[in-house]
C-alpha cells in the first residue's frame, strides 16, 4: 500500500554552536582555498619541463635504428611537395595567402611577429635525399676500414655532425609524442615562418662517390629552388643543415640567402668564403658529444677521483688555427698534474677520453682545423671545466647561454706564455671550481641531442634562436619584392661585358646595344665584376658621387666615391698635366683643412685579416710648386702606405691626423680581404717594408694577377743574369 512517507527520526533539542569554532573552521577553509589557488596559479604561469624518461635516447645509432624500424615505414614520402600543376603564378599565389595570414595576425595577435611557437614547414623530399641516406649509413657504419685521410672513422664524424637527423626526427614525430613548445610543424606553406630542408648533406659527402655526391647535391638544389616558397623569399626563410664544413660545398653559393646550421663560422677562409656566413643570418649548433653525460650524482661520485689539474687527449698537429695545439703541447708537456697525450678516435678512444675527463678538473679545448672542436662539448657533459683557447671561436646559443660561467676562456697569446695558464688555473679557489662544476651539470642538458627532443635541449634552443631571426628575414624578403616586376630590365642574363683596352663594349645576342641602355647595363656589368672582387673596398677619395661607381680600366677594379664614409673634408683634383702619370682612382683626392682628426668609417668583417692601402698623390692639387706643404719623403708622384690588420669589430675607422702646419689629404683607400693563414704572426698589425719580384721588367704586378691586389715592384741588379727554363722540378 502506498502511503505518505513518515519521518520517524526523533528531533533533539537544537544547541547553539560555538562562534569561535565556526570562525576557526571558516578561517581554515579560506586558508586552504588560498593555498590551492596559489599552487594552481603558479603551476599555470610557470614552465614545467618533464624529466628525461628511461625511453629518452641520446645515442645516435640506437636512436636511428628505432627510427628506421618503427617510424620510417609510417612516413608518407612523396616525389614532390607541391601537388598538381605548377607555373609561374605559384609564388604569387603563395604570397597572397601569406599576406592574408600575416595581416590577420598583425591585427589580432598583440605580440606578432615575435610570438611562440615557431611554425615550420618540413619539405617532404624524395627518399634519395632522406631515408635512403639514413639506411646507407645504418648498413655501412660498422665497416671499420671506412676512415678519412687522417684516420678518423667516418661513422664517428657523421655522428658528431648528425644535427640534421635529430632536428628532422623531432619535427616529423606525431605531435602527441613531441615535448617541445618552441616549434610546431605546419602542413600548409602559407602558414609557415620557416621551411626546413631535410637533406643529409654530411652522410652524402662521406658515403657517396665524389661525382655521385656532387650530382645529388645538384638534384637537391634544383628540387628545393623549384619550390614556390623558395622563389617567393629567394630562400631567406629556408633552413639548411650544413653542419660539416665540407658538406654541400659545391652548391653553397646558390643557397647563400638561406639559414645555415653550422659548427662554427671559421673566419680563416678555409671552409667558407669570406662573407658567406654570418651570425646575423646563420646559426651555430653544437657537435653531438662523443662521451656519456656525467650528471649530478656522477659528478659527486667522481669528485675525489679528479686529481688531474688539466687534461687533453687528441691530435696535437692540426692546420690553420689548430697549430696552437702543438705550441700548447710543448708548453704544458711534463708539467705536474697535467696530462697532454696524443689520442685516436673510435670506441677505445672514446673510453680513454671519457675516463680522462672524469678524472680531471679542467679540460683543454684548443682550436682544431676549424675554430671549434667536439672536445668542448665532451668536456661540458663530462663535468670537466673547459679551458677554451680559440681566438676566433663562435659558440652555439650564445644569445641565451653565458659561457664564461661554465668555462675558462683565454687568448692564445696568453695561453702559450710560460707558466701563465697553469698559474691561472691554480689561482682559482675550490669554491670557484665547485661553482663551475655545478653550472656544468645544469648546462650539459643544452648539448644533449635526444629522441624525443627535450625542452632546453639543443633542438629546443635551436628554434628559440631561429625565432629571433624572423623579423629581419621578413624585412629583407619584403625589400626584395617591393619593386614592380615589369619595371626590371628584361633579358639581362644575355648580357656580355667585355673590357677591350679600357673601353667597355656591351653585347646582347649578336647586336650592339642602343645608347639609351648603356647606363643600366653598365651598372649590371659592375655588379657582376664586384662579385668577383668580394671583400674588396675601393674608395676613390674626393670623387663626385655622380661619377660613382666605375671600373678602373687597367686593373678591372670597381671604385666608388668615399662620400658615404666620411662627413668632413673637401674634394680636390691633381694638376691637369700630371694626370697621365696616374690611373683614374688617383686623380681626385680629399683634403682636410678643418679639424685635427678626420676619420673614415668602414663596414668590415670582424676578426678577418685585411690588407689596407692608403694612397697619397699630391699632384699640386692646390696650385703649382706647393709640394713643400706636405711631407711625403720627397715622393712627388705620391706614395702608398700598407698595413695588414685584423679588425676586432664590424666597424673600422681610418683617420687622418693633422700635425703642426700640415694639411692632411688622401687619394684612395683600398681594403683587400686576406686569408687568415697568410702572414701568420702574433696578435699585431704589420706595416709593409717592401714587396718585390726579381725580374728585368718595369711593370708593377697587382690585381688581377695577384688576387689579393698586392702591388709587386720589379727588382734586378745590373750584375745579375736572367735565365729561363721549362723544367718544372
Amino acid at each position: 500500500m502506498v502511503g505518505k512517507h513518515q519521518n520517524h527520526h526523533h528531533h533533539t533539542p537544537h544547541r547553539p554552536r560555538s562562534k569561535t569554532l565556526i570562525f576557526t573552521l571558516l578561517l581554515f577553509s579560506f586558508s586552504l582555498l588560498v593555498i590551492l589557488y596559489t599552487f594552481s596559479s603558479s603551476s599555470l604561469h610557470s614552465v614545467s619541463y618533464p624529466n628525461q624518461s628511461d625511453r629518452t635516447e641520446t645515442s645516435f645509432v640506437p636512436s636511428l635504428e628505432k627510427f628506421l624500424i618503427h617510424k620510417a615505414p609510417k612516413l608518407s614520402i612523396r616525389d614532390d611537395t607541391v601537388n598538381g600543376e605548377r607555373d609561374d603564378d605559384d609564388p604569387r599565389k603563395l604570397d597572397e595567402m601569406v599576406f592574408e595570414r600575416e595581416n590577420r595576425l598583425l591585427n589580432e595577435d598583440p605580440v606578432y611577429p615575435v610570438g611562440y611557437p615557431v611554425k615550420v614547414y618540413v619539405y617532404e623530399m624524395p627518399k634519395k635525399f632522406t631515408l635512403d641516406l639514413l639506411w646507407l649509413f645504418h648498413n655501412t657504419y660498422k665497416e671499420t676500414s671506412n676512415a678519412t685521410s687522417n684516420g678518423s672513422p667516418v661513422y664517428r664524424l657523421i655522428e658528431q655532425h648528425s644535427v640534421d637527423y635529430w632536428l628532422w626526427a623531432d619535427l616529423i614525430s606525431p605531435e602527441s609524442e613531441r615535448r617541445l613548445k618552441s616549434v610546431v610543424r605546419v602542413h600548409q606553406q602559407h602558414e609557415a615562418d620557416f621551411f626546413y630542408v631535410p637533406f643529409f648533406t654530411t652522410i652524402s659527402f662521406f658515403l657517396l662517390e665524389k661525382q655521385q655526391c656532387k650530382s645529388l647535391y645538384r638534384e637537391a638544389l634544383k628540387w628545393v629552388t623549384d619550390q614556390p616558397a623558395w622563389k617567393r623569399s629567394e630562400g631567406r626563410d629556408h633552413i639548411f643543415p650544413i653542419h660539416h664544413p665540407w658538406s654541400f660545398k659545391t652548391v653553397r653559393k646558390f643557397v647563400k640567402n638561406a639559414i645555415w646550421l653550422l659548427p662554427d663560422m671559421d673566419s680563416t677562409g678555409n671552409w667558407y668564403k669570406p662573407g658567406q656566413v654570418s651570425l646575423e643570418k646563420d646559426l651555430i649548433l653544437p657537435y653531438v658529444p662523443n662521451v656519456d653525460r656525467c650528471d649530478a650524482k656522477c659528478l659527486s661520485e667522481s669528485a675525489p677521483k679528479r686529481t688531474t689539474l688539466l687534461f687533453f687527449r687528441g691530435r696535437l698537429k692540426r692546420n690553420a688555427g689548430g697549430k696552437i695545439r702543438a705550441k700548447l703541447g710543448a708548453e704544458l708537456s711534463g708539467v705536474k698534474d697535467v696530462i697532454i697525450t696524443e689520442g685516436t678516435a673510435g670506441e677505445g678512444g672514446k673510453l680513454a677520453a671519457q675516463g680522462g675527463m672524469r678524472r680531471s678538473l679542467f679540460c683543454l679545448c684548443p682550436a682544431g682545423d676549424t675554430p671549434s672542436s667536439a672536445r668542448l662539448f665532451d668536456a661540458i657533459v663530462s663535468g670537466c671545466i673547459p679551458v677554451i683557447v680559440s681566438d676566433e671561436l663562435e659558440l652555439p646559443f650564445e644569445g641565451v647561454l653565458d659561457y664564461k660561467k661554465v668555462a675558462v676562456i683565454v687568448s692564445s697569446s696568453d695561453a702559450i706564455q710560460p707558466g701563465w695558464l697553469i698559474n691561472h688555473l691554480r689561482s682559482l679557489t675550490p669554491s670557484q671550481v665547485k661553482e663551475f662544476q655545478n653550472r656544468l651539470v645544469q648546462y650539459s642538458r643544452h648539448f644533449l641531442y635526444s629522441s624525443p627532443a627535450q625542452p632546453l635541449g639543443p633542438e629546443d634552443l635551436t628554434w628559440r634562436m631561429i625565432a629571433g631571426k624572423l623579423v629581419n628575414i621578413k624585412l629583407h624578403t619584403r625589400r626584395s619584392q617591393r619593386v614592380v616586376k615589369g619595371s626590371r630590365i628584361a633579358h639581362r642574363h644575355f648580357l656580355m661585358c667585355q673590357n677591350t683596352g679600357g673601353n667597355l663594349i656591351f653585347y646582347q645576342g649578336s647586336r650592339k646595344m642602343e645608347g639609351r641602355y648603356y647606363l643600366v647595363f653598365i651598372s649590371f656589368c659592375i655588379i657582376h665584376i664586384v662579385q668577383a672582387q668580394q671583400g674588396f673596398i675601393s674608395l676613390d677619395c674626393g670623387l663626385p658621387t655622380n661619377d660613382s661607381p666605375y671600373i678602373e680600366p687597367v686593373t678591372g677594379l670597381v671604385f666608388s666615391s668615399d662620400a658615404d664614409h666620411i662627413q668632413s673634408g673637401k674634394s680636390g683634383r691633381i694638376q691637369k698635366d700630371l694626370e697621365t702619370l696616374h690611373i683614374k682612382p688617383y686623380l681626385f683626392l680629399r683634403y682636410f683643412p678643418d679639424g685635427v682628426r678626420n676619420c673614415y668609417t668602414l663596414d668590415v668583417l670582424q676578426n678577418i685579416k685585411y690588407l689596407i692601402k692608403a694612397v697619397f698623390v699630391y699632384g699640386n692639387y692646390d696650385g703649382p710648386n706647393k709640394w713643400a706643404r706636405v711631407d711625403l719623403e720627397g715622393k712627388v708622384n705620391g706614395t702608398v702606405e700598407e698595413v695588414i690588420h685584423v679588425p676586432r669589430s664590424n666597424s673600422l675607422q681610418i683617420c687622418l691626423v693633422k700635425t703642426g702646419n700640415s694639411l692632411p689629404f688622401v687619394s684612395a683607400l683600398e681594403l683587400r680581404l686576406l686569408r687568415n693563414d697568410t702572414y701568420v704572426v702574433p696578435d699585431v698589425s704589420l706595416k709593409k717594408l717592401f714587396r718585390r719580384y726579381y725580374r728585368q721588367s718595369d711593370r708593377l704586378i697587382r690585381y688581377p694577377d695577384d688576387v689579393f691586389d698586392r702591388i709587386w715592384s720589379p727588382f734586378f741588379l745590373p750584375e745579375w743574369k736572367q735565365i729561363t727554363t721549362t723544367l718544372l722540378r
